[in-house]
């Protein structure tokens, strides 16, 4: 009995003490799958203030783009595998931005990813989006899926990252931040790794006529990424941007803007579940815990398609007649026609019934999405050079809110050089 009890004491000294989950590394991956759509809750307010003397004014621009809040909703849809380990996502929001007491509804997307296991993108050149607040929200849009470390990483452990964020005018700048995990926690029953991050631009001076400006930004951010998806729960961030200005007669002032993000994942609309079925070929899978879907009862928050063009961006006077191409549902290909040989710079023009719901437009060569459109009519003019010579396959796919797909019609031309 003795040797027995010895025995089983030796075995359980031998035995490895269970993991500490306040200790243990984690492992942060973006584990998606076909099929999977994902929504989230977008605010952000953003305040203007300044100081100085009465003389003293602010550009228009920078207080119209700088002042006021944006609300919305965030839909990716992972729509296939791609290599290494990747998945293609689509990615669309509707926003409402409410500045100087005017308020723009828009929808932007669809956004093409191709999203790795640690949140590296790959995404078709920006330039080919015509719209620009299209372009201006692709970096916020893609933010939501942050990069993560390549290694475990334990409570306490910091690694460096960069953050990309616009400037009101939409010109990108980078902000060297450090990130640090600060443990695991739970947000709506999920488990979740807590990401802390702060990032500053030191004090910048730039000379200019009749005195000097001096700039600095500081990023602060609180990321909870579920264990289970590696897709954040919720997301909490802070900019603050600081500028002073002297002049040379001895007078100054500054300008500070704050903005502040809270990003909440929710669950998916009938409409969202729908377009990833849709898109994906496959039956939706629920992204959230089924004990937590908060699935909205109607789409009231999202916001609603935009106006026509406004005067003098109507379509170019050389679209020729309706044609009808390889056609599904209701969208017709008026520019190019089957077997049309074209040079670089041609056009192609997608019409949509008058009453159709469509908001945006997506273009593609050969099945790949190359430029997208927030506007109608849905036109776009490929770039010379854009599309080697040979035969090709051009296509449109026209959305509506939700990234609904409504139609697409392709054509097979030949372009010429």
């Amino acid at each position: 009995m003795r040797l027995a009890l010895l025995a089983a004491l030796l075995i359980a000294a031998a035995a490895p003490a269970p993991a500490d989950p306040a200790v243990e590394a984690v492992t942060l991956r973006y584990r998606v799958a076909p099929g999977q759509v994902f929504a989230h809750r977008i605010a952000v307010q953003m305040r203007l203030n300044v100081s100085g003397p009465p003389e003293m004014k602010v550009p228009e621009a920078l207080r119209q783009g700088m002042d006021g809040t944006v609300t919305g909703r965030l839909t990716t849809i992972v729509t296939g595998a791609a290599e290494e380990g990747g998945h293609k996502v689509l990615q669309g929001a509707n926003l409402a931005a409410d500045m100087m007491g005017r308020t723009r509804r828009s929808s932007v997307g669809p956004l093409s990813f191709i999203l790795t296991p640690t949140g590296a993108l790959r995404a078709p050149d920006a330039a080919n989006e015509e719209d620009t607040l299209a372009k201006q929200l692709r970096g916020h849009i893609a933010g939501v899926l942050f990069p993560l470390p390549e290694k475990p990483i334990r409570p306490g452990e910091t690694w460096s990252h960069d953050v990309s964020a616009l400037m009101p005018d939409g010109s990108p700048f980078r902000v060297a931040a450090q990130a640090r995990f600060a443990g695991r926690t739970v947000v709506n029953g999920e488990p979740c790794a807590r990401i802390d991050l702060r990032g500053t631009v030191p004090r910048t001076s730039i000379p200019m006529p009749g005195g000097s400006l001096a700039m600095s930004v500081t990023v602060w951010d609180v990321s909870h990424f579920s264990l289970r998806t590696g897709v954040p729960i919720r997301q909490e961030g802070w900019v603050r941007l600081k500028t002073d200005i002297a002049g040379t007669d001895g007078k100054s002032g500054s300008i500070a803007a704050d903005v502040h993000l809270r990003v909440d994942q929710v669950g998916p609309t009938t409409e969202e579940l729908a377009a990833a079925r849709r898109l994906s070929g496959r039956a939706p899978v629920l992204a959230v815990q089924p004990g937590r879907r908060e699935t909205p009862a109607s789409s009231g928050e999202v916001a609603s398609a935009p106006g026509p063009l406004p005067a003098g961006e109507a379509p170019p006077a050389d679209v020729p007649q309706a044609r009808r191409a390889s056609a599904v549902s209701s969208i017709t290909l008026r520019a190019p026609a089957p077997g049309d040989e074209v040079r670089g710079g041609f056009l192609v023009h997608a019409e949509v019934p008058a009453e159709s719901p469509a908001v945006f437009g997506v273009f593609l060569v050969d099945g790949e999405r190359v430029a997208a459109v927030n506007r109608q009519p849905i036109y776009y003019r490929f770039p010379p050079g854009s599309i080697p010579p040979g035969t090709h396959t051009i296509g449109v796919e026209v959305y509506g809110e939700h990234v609904a797909p409504l139609g697409a019609a392709s054509v097979r031309v030949r372009v010429v050089e």
